[in-house]
């Protein structure tokens, strides 16, 4: 019978895909119970007294995962965003914005979390490039910047951006993540 499992778990998962590919309204279906489920497990996370709960949940397979792209070219912030932003979804990473909007050409990324002050392409130009193709994108975006001068901070403002100065707490930019990804 230790058999039977892993074979329910297997027919969920290609059932789920099989839904994913034929039928594509049901994407929209998939994010919002994902999102809800995630709104389960954050609260049961925060009541120790239900962690029998939240480890029941945590075994149900992944109806979706959400994409998140981090962008910068210092490797060890994409590093330490990245093991913080992991239980959330998928992360694809970036060195630069010319990168990233190549990604982003092959990708729907729920949420972007991008430095300004990088090589090949800064992460306003990302932006705007991006901006162009995907007029929607601005919703799902985060600047991470260790420079917010009067410029900057006047563009983020002016196209009603969400940005962060570094050094941050990172459970606040963790925060911000969670509330575009509940959107």
């Amino acid at each position: 019978m230790p058999v039977l499992p892993d074979v329910t778990e297997t027919f969920a998962r290609a059932s789920i895909n099989t839904l994913k590919h034929q039928h594509k309204e049901f994407i929209q279906v998939a994010v919002e119970m994902h999102h809800h489920r995630r709104y389960i497990e954050r609260y049961l996370e925060s009541h120790k007294e239900f962690s029998k709960y939240l480890k029941d949940i945590k075994k149900l397979p992944a109806i979706w995962e959400e994409k998140i792209l981090v962008v910068d070219d210092d490797e060890m912030i994409v590093d330490l965003l990245s093991a913080f932003f992991e239980d959330e979804g998928v992360i694809d990473r970036a060195c630069n914005g010319k990168e990233a909007m190549e990604k982003t050409d092959e990708n729907y990324y729920a949420a972007i979390v991008s430095d300004v002050d990088m090589p090949v392409m800064n992460g306003i130009e990302f932006y705007n490039k991006a901006s162009e193709k995907f007029p929607n994108i601005k919703d799902r975006f985060i600047f991470f910047t260790g420079n917010a001068d009067e410029e900057r901070v006047s563009f983020f403002k002016k196209n009603k951006l969400r940005y962060m100065k570094k050094p941050v707490p990172i459970n606040e930019i963790k925060n911000l993540l969670i509330d575009i990804l509940s959107k």
